[in-house]
């Protein structure tokens, strides 16, 4: 089964100064989340900065790839109910429905099973805007198009890998007859500090252990305390 776009906790507006999460590796996102992943840089948040994503030229942002064609959104045409693409010259003029101007207008509503869904009305000039019925409804973009348009992860060098396992290979070294760490606060470390993989991580521990004859290490658990 296709894994669906889903928000792990879903509040009551799009401007929530709420806690706003979502799935990094779901297979579509809905256009909410995947303006909040731009503005994010990928990371899921957890704060009241998810009250911004409109005021910092995130949605800019997404609209701006989206009119050039580097990423692809598709929506439920509202006569025919079939997904289509969305054609990219209209997100020239896209913008949120609270503000006051001509153009193609996104509004974000409720749906039953918590979060939001993304309809998109085109500007008539020639009728009020808010008798127009939307063009396009339940809005959405690739989720591997998208991570891949915005890729904000630092990419990993062989430099940053040498350094881990320096540092490593230090502390175990230093001190090979007693641990004097927990292998997950090392681990949790490694991976923020050196933008190593896990995998990697777990290779030269390994490694590192069996360099330094430090069985005590490989052992689970917390260490002991020093007498």
């Amino acid at each position: 089964m296709a894994k669906n776009s889903k928000r792990f906790d879903v509040y009551r507006s799009p401007n929530s100064d709420q806690y706003w999460a979502y799935e990094t590796d779901a297979e579509y996102y809905d256009l909410l989340d995947a303006t909040v992943w731009v503005g994010a840089k990928g990371k899921v948040l957890h704060s009241e900065i998810a009250d911004r994503i409109f005021d910092d030229n995130w949605a800019s942002e997404l609209y701006l790839h989206l009119f050039k064609g580097l990423l692809v959104a598709t929506g439920l045409d509202t006569k025919t109910r079939l997904r289509e693409e969305i054609p990219r010259v209209v997100w020239e003029a896209a913008y949120r429905a609270e503000e006051t101007q001509d153009g193609h207008r996104i509004e974000f509503v409720p749906v039953e099973n918590g979060g939001f869904s993304a309809q998109l009305t085109l500007f008539d000039p020639d009728s009020p805007q808010w008798l127009v019925e939307p063009r396009w409804t339940g809005i959405r973009i690739d989720g591997k198009a998208l991570r891949n348009a915005f890729d904000r992860k630092p990419k990993k060098t062989i430099a940053d890998e040498t350094k881990c396992r320096d540092w490593l290979g230090d502390i175990i070294g230093s001190s090979p007859l007693k641990k004097t760490h927990k292998k997950d606060d090392l681990k949790e470390l490694a991976l923020e500090d050196f933008n190593v993989s896990e995998r990697f991580f777990l290779k030269i521990w390994k490694e590192i252990i069996e360099q330094h004859g430090a069985t005590e290490w490989s052992k689970p658990g917390a260490p002991k305390n020093r007498e």
